[in-house]
C-alpha cells in the first residue's frame, strides 16, 4: 500500500513538473512603477483604474486614478478630493455611484 502511494505520488509530482506554466511579468505602462501597487477597483460605470500607490517601505499610501483610452493607460493622478494623510482601500458601492 505504501509504494503504491509513494508511486502516485511521483507520478503526479514528475505531471505536475511538465505541466508547470511560464511567468510572465505582467506590467501596465503608466501604472506599474519602482513603487507598491495594490488594491485596484475598477470604476464600474466609467472603467477607471483606482489603486493604491505607497513607497517600498509601506509608507505615503495615495489613491490613484487611471483613465484607459484606446487601449492605453493615463499616467495616474491624485484623485480630485485628494488630502493631507494616508489614503488606502479604494472600493465602489455595487451600484457604482460611491467611491
Amino acid at each position: 500500500m505504501i509504494m503504491r502511494a509513494l508511486a502516485l505520488f511521483l507520478l503526479i509530482l514528475a505531471n505536475a513538473a511538465e505541466a508547470a506554466p511560464t511567468v510572465a511579468h505582467w506590467d501596465l505602462p503608466g501604472i506599474s512603477s519602482p513603487m507598491w501597487e495594490s488594491h485596484p477597483a475598477i470604476d464600474p460605470l466609467t472603467g477607471d483604474l483606482w489603486f493604491v500607490r505607497s513607497d517600498r517601505k509601506f509608507s505615503g499610501w495615495r489613491i490613484l486614478v487611471s483613465h484607459c483610452d484606446k487601449g492605453r493607460w493615463s499616467d495616474p493622478k491624485p484623485w480630485r478630493f485628494a488630502r493631507a494623510g494616508l489614503e488606502a482601500d479604494p472600493y465602489f458601492t455595487a451600484d457604482g455611484r460611491s467611491l
